[in-house]
């Protein structure tokens, strides 16, 4: 596992962590037009913490204290290029 600093927060990524039948499905229902499944994903990708999902959270908070989902989806896509930089999907 490697620890990678995304937004100044410490996340233990490994690219097995996304190759997961249940993440895949979370994802395909938010490509399907169900972005309320988003802050499930969002706390996959922090372990299941609910602590560590805040901390990522408070790191993406604009100035009026909001957490868009533009910028959710930003850190999940960096923490997947770190997880696996050297996979197809990274390097475009």
């Amino acid at each position: 596992m490697a620890i990678h600093t995304i937004k100044g927060v410490k996340l233990n990524l490994k690219p097995e962590q996304f190759d997961d039948m249940e993440l895949l499905e979370q994802l395909g229902e938010i490509q399907d037009g169900n972005p309320l499944v988003f802050p499930k994903v969002m706390l996959r990708l922090a372990g299941g913490s609910k602590k560590k999902r805040d901390e990522i959270y408070d790191a993406l908070r604009d100035k009026d204290g909001r957490v868009s989902v533009e910028a959710a989806s930003e850190f999940f896509t960096k923490a997947m290029q770190a997880a696996a930089p050297k996979s197809q999907s990274s390097q475009d």
